[in-house]
């Protein structure tokens, strides 16, 4: 895990200029790898130097986070024995172990142990066609000098950041949004509609936008090229996908058989580590999951694991904490978080985030993160992507009434709604009536989303007020469509950064063993009453799965809670600072009466619109942007 950076200016470099990008990503990205860094310049003929030329046309930089071959033997950039090939890659490939087997037998040769130099020779033998092989997180950067291109890839599901700007001088990237903006060249413009889908909607659609007209994201599972002679950026293409079709036909019992073959060798995989590991314990099915997991792998090791308990009994998971640690035999250590806390980190937390983020719960993963951190742990294994993968979070209820009742089993959508309403948190009219308005089509915008703009300037900066693009996957199944959209469009995407930036914080590698394409492939083509079955419980087939190895409190475990924390009351502790910081600053297209108001808090949901709202105008504040 580490921090990449890269520029290719197409009229060239001179050596001060050069010096002060390079002097500057370094600090931007040595939380990211703290351990060592390293840069390679490359002049108008690509001839590449570890100084600074007078005509340099591309500089790739690295920061590392030594965690596979702690020895320099990994250090990056990296180099093909040729010089045709050079490397800047940040990320973990699980499996590097085979490839390298299998690279050996073709006749490749290595110099160091690390999975660097396997990604390397990986694409010197297979071209692009090596990040199918690929088990892993990553986005990386090679330069192909006899091509005379840049090749660019990100993972499958975006676990691994990639932000580039491409401009009229040429081509930037960098692990970390705050880290492109120091790059000369990148504007800073907003762009209005991304802020509005954000405030409406606490939502940055689609999957390779950013708040910034002129910064994009790689999506997940795409590549791109650029041209190192005319600067040319490819449209990025994808090199895999979610398939809605695939159906197995296996058993409930068999499948149930098949995903824990699959995610024991997932979590086999994850456990291989040169540096100290341990691992996030919520005390659901997700994390226990992987905590009993690595205990049944590895029966004799000591491990800990870390854990983010609140102090109120409502929201607090210590007894589950407790259960699963009986079980995995963890040295255990526990964090919570206060008003006070977060007031103090809060400029720190959006500082590292780089962009708003839309809850408090954000703040708890960041503790338990620096409680690894402070024990030295630099690798965590956590649960992130079971949701989305297995209809986590509300169950999914009305998504499969709706599948039922479009398939004329109308009657009995409504006996499974009826059902699945006994499980805590769900309401049988509440449960009714989304279902009814899914299959009615009323699910536009609520006019509470537009309530806090000048509708005026919206007109004037064009911004839409109709829902985000849903995403791309359009199924009769809408078990599957929403759960597909979830990982590759909406949900996974902003966790996946958040994760990665409060790990990054701390100089840890975070791991998500429930995030591979072979366990994606499987879960996305069984029946969607595997994952909710007819009495409404959620994540079916892993809670079978995980019977003898979770305890069976957790596998039979009805509510959800995750990193919950007590938001509105923190928020309302503050209401004179909010108020002041509304009525002093400049808003944009925000309408300030309406933000006010807001800021009274009379509704349920106001708490979370008052604090993307807050946290975008700090956001605004520490960066030096200026409102749309």
């Amino acid at each position: 895990m580490c921090g990449i950076f890269g520029i290719h200016n197409i009229n060239g470099l001179d050596e001060g200029a050069c010096g002060r990008v390079t002097d500057g990503l370094f600090r931007a990205l040595r939380h990211r790898g703290p351990d060592a860094n390293g840069v390679r310049y490359f002049s108008q003929g690509l001839v590449p130097s570890p100084r600074p030329q007078g005509d340099t046309r591309l500089v790739l930089g690295h920061t590392r986070l030594a965690i596979i071959d702690l020895t320099p033997g990994g250090a990056q950039p990296m180099a093909s024995r040729d010089g045709r090939h050079h490397l800047t890659y940040n990320g973990e490939i699980y499996n590097y172990v085979e490839l390298r087997e299998e690279l050996e037998s073709l006749g490749h040769t290595f110099e160091s142990t690390s999975d660097s130099e396997v990604l390397l020779q990986a694409y010197m033998q297979w071209g692009p066609d090596c990040l199918t092989r690929f088990n892993g997180m990553f986005s990386f950067a090679i330069a192909d000098l006899e091509r005379r291109i840049l090749f660019c890839a990100r993972d499958r599901f975006g676990i691994k950041p990639f932000y580039y700007a491409a401009t009229s001088s040429g081509f930037r990237f960098a692990s970390e949004l705050p880290a492109l903006l120091r790059f000369p060249g990148v504007p800073r413009d907003l762009d209005p509609q991304r802020v509005f889908n954000f405030l409406a909607h606490g939502s940055i659609e689609p999957n390779d936008a950013t708040l910034f007209r002129s910064v994009r994201q790689l999506p997940p599972a795409q590549s791109l090229k650029v041209s190192l002679d005319s600067g040319l950026v490819s449209e990025p293409v994808p090199y895999w996908g979610i398939d809605l079709e695939r159906r197995s036909a296996l058993s409930f019992a068999d499948a149930a058989e098949r995903l824990r073959e699959l995610f024991l060798d997932s979590v086999r995989l994850h456990l291989r580590s040169d540096a100290p590991l341990g691992v996030a314990l919520s005390g659901g099915i997700d994390s226990s999951s992987i905590a009993c997991c690595v205990r049944h792998l590895e029966p004799g090791r000591e491990f800990h694991s870390f854990s983010y308990v609140a102090d109120d009994p409502a929201i607090s998971e210590a007894e589950w904490v407790a259960m699963a640690n009986g079980r995995a035999r963890f040295v255990n250590h526990v964090t919570g978080a206060s008003f006070g806390e977060l007031l103090d980190d809060l400029p720190v937390l959006v500082e590292r985030l780089g962009e708003p983020f839309n809850g408090t719960s954000i703040y708890a993963q960041y503790r338990m993160f620096r409680l690894a951190r402070r024990c030295g742990v630099k690798v965590v294994l956590e649960g992130q992507g079971a949701d989305e993968l297995l209809a986590g979070y509300d169950g999914f209820c009305m998504q499969r009434a709706v599948g039922l009742a479009r398939r004329g089993r109308v009657l009995q959508a409504a006996e499974f709604l009826f059902r699945a309403s006994k499980w805590p948190a769900r309401s049988f009219p509440r449960l009714m009536r989304r279902t009814a308005n899914e299959l009615l089509g009323r699910t536009g915008t609520s006019p509470v989303s537009v309530a806090l703009f000048d509708r005026r300037k919206l007109g004037e900066l064009a911004v839409s007020v109709a829902p985000p693009f849903r995403g791309p996957h359009s199924h009769p199944d809408l078990v599957r469509t929403t759960l597909a959209n979830f990982v590759s469009w909406e949900n996974l995407p902003n966790l996946l950064r958040h994760g990665d930036r409060n790990a990054m914080t701390f100089s840890i590698e975070n791991r998500v063993p429930f995030l591979t394409a072979e366990l994606a492939e499987f879960l996305f083509s069984l029946p969607e009453e595997y994952l909710i079955d007819g009495q409404g419980r959620s994540k079916a087939v892993l809670r079978e799965a995980m019977r003898g190895i979770v305890p069976d409190g957790i596998v039979d475990r009805r509510d959800k809670i995750g990193f919950a924390t007590p938001e509105r009351d923190w928020l309302s502790r503050c209401l004179g600072q909010v108020k002041e910081r509304i009525g002093s600053a400049d808003l944009g297209m925000i309408d300030r009466d309406s933000a006010l108001l807001l800021a009274e808090m009379r509704e349920p949901a106001d708490s979370a619109r008052l604090w993307r709202l807050l946290n975008y105008l700090l956001w605004l504040e520490i960066f030096g942007i200026r409102p749309c």
